[in-house]
């Protein structure tokens, strides 16, 4: 048996610099995920309007509505505090752009790619082993949806 594997890329063209790569494994990728929540998958439905001679509404289209793909992450190797807030910062621009695709691949599956809207960042609450070793986590909401054909 081999170890599962987490992958999430945040694209980020739009800021004129190369995808932010985070990883749920052991292998040298600096910012690692320590927790994971793939989106739901919700439906919006669009109804016609009720007619008296048809029992029931009637729907005429569909698509997928924005759900939250959430994560937790922490970097590794920061050796100051400045570098903890600049990992932190680093982070917060990739996911407050206007609109971005993120990659998500689990265990060699086939990677799912999500358009995303501005996000969210929550630090956890300071310790004094994280002050220390300076490895705090911090929890990342993004609202997607995928993108169909992927």
């Amino acid at each position: 048996m081999t170890d599962p594997t987490l992958t999430i890329s945040i694209d980020r063209t739009g800021l004129s610099l190369g995808a932010l790569a985070f990883s749920g494994a052991l292998d040298g990728t600096t910012l690692g995920i320590v927790g994971y929540q793939p989106p739901a998958l919700q439906s919006r439905v669009t109804y016609a309007p009720d007619s008296i001679n048809i029992h029931g509404s009637e729907a005429i289209a569909a698509s997928w509505q924005q759900a939250i793909l959430g994560f937790d992450w922490v970097r590794d190797g920061d050796s100051t505090e400045t570098e903890v807030q600049a990992s932190y910062a680093e982070v917060a621009a990739a996911i407050a752009q206007f609109s971005y695709v993120v990659t998500t691949q689990v265990s060699g599956a086939p990677a799912q790619l999500w358009r995303a809207d501005p996000g969210s960042i929550v630090p956890a609450a300071r310790t004094y082993s994280d002050l220390t070793y300076r490895n705090p986590v911090y929890a990342v909401t993004l609202p997607v949806y995928p993108i169909p054909g992927t």
